[in-house]
Parts: C-alpha cells; sequence; structure tokens
C-alpha cells in the first residue's frame, strides 16, 4: 500500500517557520505560497532561510520589455514579459529599438513609470533595465550619468556636463554612447578614459552630437567581453574575446550589443553561461559584439 510522507507545512499565506518549529536538517513548506524553508545554525545562532530564495544581490537588477502601440508615450505596468515595472530613480537605462536614450528625452521619477517626450511608432520597443544601487555588497554601489552635446569637431569632455555636475569616474568602469550607440573603447578605436575626469574621443565629433557617460562605482560592477566579428554568417560567439578574456556570464544579469546596438531580449540565449547564441544569424562580416556582464552572484 502506498504511503505519502507529509512534512512540517502551513497553508496560511506569508506564514514562515519560527526556530522552535523546525529541528536541524528538517524542511517545512508553505502549500499557499510554494515555498520551502530550512533552519540553520551559524555559531550558536539559528535562523530560518528559504531554500532556493534569490539574494539581495541577485535581485537588484531587472529587465522590462514592451512593445509599443502607435504614438505612445507613457510605459508602465506589466510588459511583454508579465513582470510589473519598478525602479529607483536616475539607476536605469532606457532604450528605444536598442538605441540609448539620453534621459533628457524622457521622464523617469516615479519609479512605476517612464514617459517619452515624443510618441514612439506601433513597430517600435521600449525595454528598461533598472538597478538598485547600495545592495550588491560592494559590486555596483552607484550609477552616474553625464550628459554632454558636442560642439564642432570637439574630441575632449571633461569638466561640467549640461546638469552642471562634473565628469569623475573611474577607469574601466563607464559605459560610453554617442548618440545612443554604445562606444569601443579599446586603444585606437571610438575613445580613450585618458584619465578619471576627461574623456578624449579618437576623431572630432558633430555639432549637437549627443554623448552620455554612464559611469559606476563598486569593486566590479561589470566586466566587458569584445568580439570582432569577420565570419560572413555568425549565429553564436564563445571562448576568449578579442581581449583574451573567456567568456563566462549570468544571461539575466547580461546585455548584447551589436554594433553599439542593445539586442533584443528574446533574440539571443546564452544557456550555459559561456556562449551567446543568436536567434538570427549576422550576416555582415564587420560586426563588434559587446557583451556586458554586470556584477552579480549566480543565482
Amino acid at each position: 500500500m502506498t504511503q505519502t510522507v507529509q512534512l512540517k507545512r502551513s497553508a496560511t499565506a506569508g506564514a514562515i517557520p519560527s526556530t522552535s518549529d523546525l529541528s536541524l536538517g528538517e524542511l517545512a513548506i508553505n502549500t499557499y505560497d510554494g515555498k520551502a524553508y530550512i533552519k540553520k545554525s551559524v555559531g550558536g545562532t539559528e535562523t530560518i532561510v528559504e531554500v532556493g530564495a534569490d539574494s539581495a544581490e541577485i535581485t537588484a537588477m531587472a529587465h522590462y520589455l514592451y512593445n509599443a502601440s502607435a504614438n505612445q508615450t507613457t510605459f508602465s505596468g506589466t510588459d511583454a514579459n508579465g513582470d510589473s515595472l519598478s525602479y529607483t530613480s536616475g539607476q536605469i537605462a532606457v532604450f528605444l529599438n536598442g538605441v540609448f536614450l539620453d534621459p533628457d528625452d524622457y521622464t523617469a521619477t516615479n519609479g512605476t513609470s517612464v514617459v517619452l517626450d515624443d510618441g514612439a511608432k506601433s513597430s517600435d520597443y521600449l525595454e528598461i533595465v533598472s538597478w538598485t544601487s547600495g545592495v550588491t555588497s560592494g559590486l555596483i554601489t552607484g550609477i552616474s550619468n553625464y550628459e554632454f552635446t558636442a560642439t564642432a569637431n570637439q574630441t575632449v569632455l571633461s569638466g561640467a556636463d549640461e546638469n552642471g555636475v562634473t565628469l569623475s569616474y573611474t577607469p574601466g568602469k563607464v559605459l560610453v554612447f554617442l548618440n545612443g550607440v554604445l562606444m569601443d573603447n579599446r586603444s585606437g578605436t571610438d575613445y580613450t578614459e585618458t584619465n578619471s575626469s576627461t574623456i578624449t574621443f579618437s576623431s572630432g565629433l558633430q555639432v549637437s552630437d549627443t554623448v552620455i557617460v554612464k559611469s559606476y562605482t563598486g569593486s566590479a560592477p561589470f566586466t566587458r567581453f569584445q568580439y570582432d566579428i569577420t565570419a560572413s554568417s555568425t549565429t553564436q560567439i564563445s571562448g576568449s574575446d578579442a581581449n583574451g578574456v573567456s567568456l563566462s556570464v549570468i544571461p539575466k544579469y547580461t546585455e548584447v550589443f551589436v554594433n553599439g546596438v542593445l539586442v533584443k531580449k528574446g533574440q539571443w540565449n546564452s544557456g550555459s553561461g559561456t556562449q551567446i547564441n543568436f536567434e538570427e544569424a549576422l550576416t555582415d562580416p564587420n560586426y563588434v559584439i559587446d557583451v556586458i556582464d554586470y556584477g552579480y552572484n549566480t543565482p
């Protein structure tokens, strides 16, 4: 005769066992919430731990995708993947069709909606990446945006930006966007991180070009992998990049750019985290692929 073995359990929403409810090694289940709990003891101090729960580090980055309707300006609520938009003001990046938007092109202050200055088209898609600073054990402790509008043939950016904030960053911990396109920071390419207060472009900028310097603080805010593609058709990248660094990412906390434009979520996957697979082949043999893996622990 079949016998059902049942663990300690509760059907009450939000109910969590106390340390007195469990013995070490014993498991309890909340059948309403679908969560499991164990007790642990460290140095004589007992606590209850949710099995498989994400830590604060893991929940500190979120990605939202919206498919726009004609003339839509406000994006809020549930996105295309069923996630409800929530962010900290000043700690987001907004992309329209993969192009990084100047913060002056939208309003994002209330934590639940992003409002574009100009209405989107029905074929557009909006992607919002949000971070929560100060909860990642030093990996990402803050994000600052510096906004500059170029003059004719300008190459050097420094000093106060459009908002009166003086450019200051840690070399290797910035992403630079020109008119919404991610620039290549390798020597002899798009620009040089000359020092902690100057960005020097290799070629003169045009009048009214917009440059956004996105600066991160923390011990290891992100790892950047860069691939120069020369094959006539590419569906996958893996192994050592152009700098000799082996690709290793957490897909949930990764952005992929092709020629500086963000690849739409759902158009690539990673599986084990050691390769990037594209849903559609890259057929131009002159692609530069940037993979930005943010500094979070493995879920």
